[in-house]
């Protein structure tokens, strides 16, 4: 799926691990935010618990943080990009 419009959609993130960069096969993409990593930042579940982590790129999530820890919502950007999680209990 590609991000940057305007009017955000909700995405659905079942289980497993999703890319979020500007490379076009980072499964959240988007190509044109010149701030953004080809891999930026890999969102992953595990046993229950999602988690963000930004694998060292240089201006990692919001306020440099190389990681986050999701326990029920949270809100971090990336780029120009920003996100919602909500993590489904």
């Amino acid at each position: 799926q590609r991000l940057g419009d305007p009017v955000s959609k909700p995405l659905w993130l079942i289980s497993g691990s999703y890319w979020i960069g500007s490379n076009t096969k980072c499964e959240l993409s988007c190509p044109q935010d010149p701030f953004l990593a080809g891999q930026h930042v890999n969102v992953s579940q595990e046993q229950g618990e999602w988690t963000l982590d930004s694998h060292g790129v240089r201006n990692g999530l919001w306020l440099r943080q190389p990681r986050i820890q999701v326990t029920k919502t949270c809100t971090f950007q990336i780029g120009e990009q920003r996100f919602r999680l909500y993590a489904a209990v």
